[in-house]
């Protein structure tokens, strides 16, 4: 069962506008079948937690993954939709891989663009 896993570390983000945390601890588990979960110490202050499914949306760029899920614990709305793309930017040879993903400023719903950063391990 492990071999089908991987189990992430949610690390830093980046907010291009805005007084908000910067330091988004937390951890996440992702399953072979892209079922993916997890928490994490949000931009508001605050815990979240969220659901969603992960997948490859490009064969030809086995790097790209994207997030699809519901998220917790911020003040807008009690339970929010969000899209994560990633890139795994580093790569080791025994599975360790550090990932870069964007959340673009959309409106008031999304107020900044933000570059999050999370290291993960496949099991």
């Amino acid at each position: 069962m492990l071999e089908s896993l991987i189990l992430g570390a949610h690390l830093m983000s980046y907010h291009d506008s805005g007084n908000y945390n910067n330091a988004n601890v937390g951890v996440y588990l992702q399953h072979q079948s892209g079922l993916t979960a997890g928490s994490y110490y949000n931009s508001e202050r605050k815990q979240s937690y969220y659901g969603g499914y992960t997948f490859k949306p490009v064969d030809r760029f086995p790097r790209l993954d994207v997030t699809l899920g519901i998220v917790s614990g911020y003040s807008t709305k009690r339970l929010t939709p969000f899209m994560l793309p990633s890139y795994a930017a580093y790569e080791s040879d025994d599975g360790m891989r550090i990932r870069l993903g964007f959340l673009p400023r959309i409106g008031s719903f999304q107020p900044a663009n933000v570059l999050h950063m999370m290291a993960e391990k496949q099991f």
